[in-house]
């Protein structure tokens, strides 16, 4: 069964044929709307149906899973894995119909996964249903019209994955639409990338646009020139909601991005770490199923950790930074805590997740490690041309260094040791502007001043958002400790801020952190 991860739910507006059909892949009706967007449980209630469905599954009780799950569809949210998921379940108590028949309303809300569907061992009893030949049969007809989908205005005799750009080709994006009519316009700004086949909603001011715009342009051609060889050769969309849209579309307040790819759909809170982590979703993902492979969650979830903090280089290579995961993977090396690389290799999705807090931080170091080595791209490639043979990662780790796992795993150890602490916290009598802060997507505002504090003495005022503090950006709490970090008392720093509409600058000299200001 698929992993089921909360809160994505994009419909798309294609149309898939199978055994003579028409099944459009929406719900148009105002009740799939309302179930997907104003659910009758709480937010506590809804993860305690969540937690009862996982335990159901766990325990292998099918029956029982089924009515737990349509509850969730018909009372929280419709999520097309969590239909998949029937689907199987039905699958595995036999009952053949009803399988097919869910596997297409999975399908009409979304699912897009045929790889994994076709892979997948709790499907085995329905492999020769006519429908669900049919299914297989039609994805690869949906995978051609992907591919030749081309751009809209694009260069004569340009090429794209699907083949020649025609002059007057149209690449639409079902997804765009559909938020549209979920969420309404106003407060958006909705662009596209016609030549990356990227499609935008996004609420925010001009040049925090322009600069989600130029930041995806950029990580978009590294990537695909150092990684992933192209952008997804189908419509893909990214969307920055409203803060009253994002309170919609997370259940879990402390979810920050997601990429769902069986919806071809990016949604992030912010614009910097959560929205770089998740495009590089988005291309593994395409890059995955364009090579008919799924990596382990350690790889998937390694490589794009590794890309929340990074500079690119004038030659289009990419120098990767610690992040406030350092210091959490140090402590691990340092007090023999973190996972064996052998065990964490074979790791499931789902006993990562349960790890989650501990893991993440190390597989962006083993990432940040191989990068400094200069092996990134030869573990990449040397891994997917060995997949076959061994998709764990271990071989190819063991091909590039040319050693044992253990000695790979025991160097890397003495590198993370040997880079010592990142200074990522501001407290009692560091260097501080002394303001406390809120979140947005764009930066960080300013809930309130140090009455003699460095922000209100340089001018700044409540509920000015600051975007950056010496050219870097500080699109979360965390860039901007990192921002300051290192600064000392008494040192003056250029604090680039938005108030209302416009874009301003202050010297602002930094002050001691006040105690009520922590």
């Amino acid at each position: 069964m698929a992993t089921i991860v909360p809160v994505r739910r994009f419909a798309l507006l294609a149309t898939l044929l199978v055994a003579s059909v028409a099944l459009p892949l929406v719900e148009s009706t105002a009740t799939a709307v309302a179930r997907a967007y104003d659910p009758p449980l709480d937010a506590a209630a809804a993860e305690a149906l969540e937690r009862q469905i996982d335990r159901a599954l766990e325990a292998h009780k099918y029956a029982e899973a089924i009515p737990l799950m349509e509850r969730y569809l018909a009372e929280v949210r419709l999520n097309p894995i969590m239909i998949y998921n029937v689907a199987c379940c039905h699958a595995k108590l036999g009952d053949r119909d009803a399988s097919v028949t869910t596997l297409l309303r999975a399908i009409k809300a979304g699912f897009r996964d045929f790889d994994a569907m076709e892979t997948d061992p709790d499907l085995e009893s329905i492999r020769d249903h006519p429908t669900y030949t049919a299914i297989l049969e039609a994805r690869d007809r949906v995978r051609k019209q992907e591919a030749d989908a081309t751009p809209s205005g694009a260069t004569p005799g340009a090429t794209a994955p699907g083949g020649p750009i025609e002059p007057n080709a149209t690449l639409t994006c079902p997804q765009l639409e559909d938020w549209k009519q979920r969420h309404g316009e106003k407060g958006y700004t909705f662009d596209v990338d016609p030549k990356r086949r990227l499609f935008f909603a996004l609420a925010l001011e001009d040049e925090s646009r322009r600069s989600v715009r130029e930041l995806i342009e950029r990580e978009a051609d590294h990537l695909s020139a150092f990684l992933f060889g192209d952008t997804p050769p189908y419509a893909t969309f990214i969307a920055v909601p409203t803060p009253k849209d994002s309170k919609k579309y997370f259940a879990d307040p402390t979810t920050t991005g997601v990429y769902e790819h069986s919806t071809r759909a990016l949604v992030s809170r912010d614009i910097g770490e959560s929205l770089q982590h998740e495009f590089v979703h988005l291309m593994h993902y395409g890059h995955m199923e364009r090579l008919r492979q799924k990596h382990p969650i350690w790889i998937q979830e390694g490589l794009a950790s590794l890309y929340e903090r990074y500079e690119l280089n004038p030659d289009g290579t990419a120098t990767f930074l610690p992040n406030t995961r350092h210091n959490l993977i140090r402590r691990q090396v340092t007090g023999d805590t973190s996972m064996p690389w052998k065990k964490l290799f074979s790791l499931s999705a789902k006993e990562f997740m349960d790890r989650s807090q501990t893991l993440y931080p190390q597989v962006r170091s083993i990432f940040e490690f191989l990068a400094d080595r200069g092996k990134l791209q030869d573990f990449y490639t040397t891994y997917t041309k060995g997949w076959k043979d061994d998709s764990t990662g271990q071989a190819a780790m063991e091909r590039i260094f040319g050693r044992p796992l253990a000695e790979v795993e025991r160097t890397w150890k003495d590198w993370v040791r040997e880079r010592g602490p990142l200074d990522d916290t501001v407290t009692y009598g560091d260097a501080s502007l002394g303001i406390s802060i809120a979140e947005i997507a764009d930066g960080i505002r300013i809930r309130d001043t140090q009455p003699r504090g460095a922000a209100r003495s340089a001018g700044l005022r409540i509920g000015d958002v600051i975007v950056s503090v010496d050219g870097k950006a500080t699109r979360s709490q965390r860039e901007l400790a990192l921002a300051l970090s290192n600064k000392k008392v008494g040192e003056n720093v250029v604090v680039r801020f938005r108030r209302g509409d416009d874009y301003r600058e202050a010297n602002v000299t930094l002050r001691p952190l006040a105690p009520t200001l922590r």
